[in-house]
C-alpha cells in the first residue's frame, strides 16, 4: 500500500480534489467488506473525482474486488484494463492474463481497480492514469 499511497499524493497535485489521500480516499485492500460500505454509505460520492483499490485483481478466491466494484460501475473503461496488460505482457509476460485490473465511472467519479503489487501499480499509474488523467476528470465533470 506505501506505493499507491505515494502514488496518490503525486494525482492529488495533478489533479485538485476536495478530499483525497487518508482522510477521504477509499483506497482499501482486499477485504471485500469495505466495497459495500463505498456503495451503499457514499452513492453520490460528492467531492471525489478518483477512486482507486489496491489488489483483488486476480483470480484466487479471495480476489474479490473486481465482482463487487464491476456492479458499481456505471460506465465502463475496457481501455484501461486492455492497455494494463499490453503492457504488463510487455513486462512480465503470459501472467499479464491473470489480471482483472478494471476502470469506470461511479457516480461522477472514477473508479481503478489496480493490483495489488508495486510493480503493477507503478505500471498503471506512471503509464496509464497520471498522463491521462486530468481529462478523464475533465470527460466526467463536464454536461
Amino acid at each position: 500500500m506505501p506505493e499507491a499511497e505515494a502514488v496518490s499524493s503525486v494525482t492529488a497535485r495533478r489533479v485538485p480534489a476536495r478530499r483525497f489521500g487518508r482522510n477521504g480516499t477509499f483506497a482499501h485492500t482486499n477485504p471485500v467488506y469495505s466495497y459495500p460500505t463505498l456503495a451503499t454509505e457514499n452513492s453520490n460520492l460528492e467531492g471525489f473525482d478518483v477512486l482507486l483499490t489496491n489488489g483483488g485483481t486476480g483470480i484466487a478466491n479471495r480476489d474479490q474486488t473486481i465482482n463487487v466494484v464491476e456492479s458499481m460501475i456505471d460506465q465502463r473503461l475496457p481501455g484501461f484494463g486492455e492497455l494494463f496488460r499490453m503492457l504488463s505482457y510487455a513486462e512480465i509476460g503470459p501472467a499479464a492474463m491473470l489480471s482483472r485490473a478494471t476502470a469506470g465511472t461511479f457516480g461522477a467519479a472514477l473508479i481503478f481497480c489496480l493490483p495489488g503489487s508495486t510493480g503493477a501499480v507503478r505500471l498503471a499509474m506512471e503509464r496509464l492514469i497520471i498522463p491521462e488523467l486530468p481529462h478523464l476528470v475533465w470527460e466526467t465533470l463536464r454536461q
